[in-house]
């Protein structure tokens, strides 16, 4: 843990207001700053990417080599990243907010060689000459084994107990509440204000075991977006998210988290294998959308009396009791619902008589054995049966004459899911499909970060992939929302 003379330290870095002042930055949360995958990211940043950022900055860090070790800034950051798997992010986030080295370029009375040795603050002593935390790579090696151990401290089994105890050496720990105070000034502390802290995850209590005030935190989250350090791991549209330990099945849509409110409802659409567990506090970055309430296909029937067919999210009108009987459906089907339940659902186009196979059919052709998709009156091919699993899982086709195929409009080819990792039999990138694109995943890491699971990747023709236009790559360092954005 930290010396109490640290807290002087964090106030004269950087141009950041220390709260309560700060209170203005509405999108600060004290209580989540991070995630748990971005703290620990080690492979974030290679030690090529550390060194290009660092030239990208006004300081002397992209120059500076290390007397004591021969190495590089970069290449000390990088080691201390993998060693302790931390990222490196957080590292250079926090050179930055304790002693301003990634920018600095005026060291005053103190000297160049000050910060170089108290670089990250850690176990700072003003008047030391020596000491087994002086020196650049003693404090990048310090402070990331320090965030290591009061990540692991949480998550460690007292002898003779079977749960971990929860919390670091200073007590702050996921969902614990916990007193800090910030001064406007320290040494003498002027204008205190008391703050509850209640972490939401790992990262946040390592961060506050580092620095136990609000306005040093509210700093290093300042930077960590400053340096474009912002990187939530947005999971693409059509994604099926899980938190880990969790009940409830999410569908990511419009950048927007979804929760489906049943099994039914989510079974009528997917398959559980598709869904991808995630940590709990990537679910946090998201903004809510409404629940999924009705399976797909839902009959849903009015105040009034007027009868809706529930198709992907859109409610579809049927005009008369002859649609409703041509179209197979049965009155025991029929949901009563209220207003705000329709509401929430834009509408379609009405089902009549000309209006065949509203839900959708399956048809064969008898002697071919190729397989459509006919829905709206337009006859759309499969190409493979790996999209018809995706798409239809073990629903039959009907074996028909192609002249009645053929009599339906081209409406183009039926695609995969969205969701679905896919790969080209021939090899090649792994793709996700997101919106109707196939975004291409940049490597091993990348499908590791997104909690991506080989065992669900499915392999198909080419002719089945090229149904689906190429989409922007899916990395470690894309904000990914959408594919159509």
């Amino acid at each position: 843990m930290r010396k109490s003379a640290l807290i002087t330290v964090a106030l004269f870095l950087l141009a950041v207001t220390p709260l309560p002042f700060a209170q203005a930055d509405s999108n600060f949360n004290m209580n989540f700053i991070v995630t748990d995958d971005e703290f620990q990211d080690s492979l974030i940043m290679s030690a090529d990417k550390i060194q290009q950022f660092l030239g990208s900055q006004p300081g002397i860090l992209a120059a500076y080599i290390d007397p004591a070790t021969g190495k590089s800034a970069a290449q000390i950051i990088f080691e201390a990243a993998q060693t302790n798997h931390i990222s490196a992010r957080v590292i250079l986030t926090t050179i930055q907010k304790e002693s301003s080295m990634i920018t600095r370029t005026d060291f005053g009375a103190k000297g160049q060689q000050y910060y170089l040795d108290w670089v990250a603050f850690y176990g700072w002593c003003d008047s030391c000459s020596t000491g087994s935390n002086q020196g650049f790579a003693n404090q990048v090696s310090a402070m990331s084994s320090a965030f290591r151990r009061y990540v692991d401290s949480i998550h460690l089994v007292p002898s003779g107990q079977t749960i971990p105890r929860g919390y670091t050496i200073s007590g702050f720990g996921p969902n614990i509440a916990k007193q800090v105070v910030d001064c406007q000034s320290y040494n003498p502390c002027v204008n205190p204000v008391t703050y509850t802290v209640t972490p939401a995850n790992d990262a946040t209590s390592a961060l506050f075991t580092y620095t136990p005030h609000v306005s040093g935190n509210n700093s290093f989250w300042n930077i960590w977006n400053e340096f474009s350090f912002n990187f939530s791991r947005l999971y693409p549209d059509g994604s099926l998210l899980r938190a880990q330990n969790g009940q409830n099945i999410y569908l990511v849509q419009n950048g927007l988290l979804r929760r489906f409110a049943s099994m039914s409802a989510f079974l009528s659409r997917y398959n559980l294998n598709t869904v991808v567990t995630v940590p709990a506090d990537h679910l946090t970055l998201y903004n809510r959308g409404r629940d999924i309430n009705f399976a797909n296909y839902s009959l849903l029937a009015s105040p009034r009396g007027g009868v809706y067919l529930l198709v992907d999210d859109v409610k579809r009108p049927i005009k008369n009791r002859a649609a409703f009987q041509q179209a197979g459906f049965r009155k025991e089907e029929v949901l009563k619902v209220t207003w705000d339940d329709l509401n929430q659902y834009p509408d379609g186009d009405t089902i009549t008589t000309d209006n065949i196979y509203p839900s959708g059919q399956l048809l064969q052709n008898r002697k071919t054995g190729g397989v459509y998709f006919v829905k709206d009156g337009l006859r759309h091919a499969i190409f493979s049966k790996e999209i018809f699993r995706s798409q239809f899982g073990l629903r039959k086709a009907i074996p028909t004459l192609a002249t009645l195929i053929t009599k339906y409009p081209d409406g183009g080819p039926v695609g995969f899911k969205d969701g679905e990792l896919v790969v080209s039999k021939k090899g090649g990138p792994v793709y996700v499909i997101s919106d109707g694109y196939r975004l291409p995943i940049a490597g091993p890491t990348a499908f590791s970060a997104y909690h991506f699971s080989y065992a669900n990747v499915i392999k198909t023709s080419d002719d089945a992939l090229s149904i689906h236009p190429i989409g922007p790559t899916l990395s470690v360092d894309s904000n990914i929302q959408s594919a159509s954005q």
